[in-house]
């Protein structure tokens, strides 16, 4: 089995992901949640092929499987499956929710200027959805 190099500077690797996936991001909106989603699976997998398979670019986006990949010689199906614990799933869909909300609010003020928001999380925060409302 041959050991997997993937340092490449950041500059490098963002100018390739850029080469596989922009031209598939196109008509795809960050505001639709099956659009954000295939975006997400995109990012994913132009970071895989950018970083380790820099051979191999993505033909075509689908659905079963979700992508076609081919380095000009093999073509392969390839279906994205995310795998994580599902508590810090949870918390991070919770903690997501309580952001979109926030930012909903803030683009209703239209009297607003730009400008940054940081936040801090607190790790020791109910996830129960009764107290979600107290947050936003």
């Amino acid at each position: 089995m041959r050991p997997f190099n993937n340092y490449i500077p950041f500059l490098e690797l963002k100018e390739k992901l850029g080469l596989k996936i922009t031209n598939h991001l196109v008509g795809l909106e960050r505001t639709k949640k099956d659009d954000k989603q295939k975006i997400l699976k995109l990012c994913h997998i132009g970071k895989l092929l950018a970083t380790y398979y820099s051979d191999f670019n993505i033909i075509e986006v689908r659905e079963k499987p979700d992508f076609l990949i081919s380095n000009g010689q093999t073509a392969i199906g390839l279906e994205h499956e995310v795998i994580l614990d599902s508590k810090s799933k949870e918390k991070e869909g919770f903690y997501e929710n309580i952001c979109q909300k926030v930012e909903a609010k803030l683009k209703e003020e239209s009297d607003l200027p730009n400008f940054l928001v940081n936040l801090y999380l607190k790790e020791n925060i109910s996830l129960k959805l009764q107290d979600k409302k107290v947050y936003n």
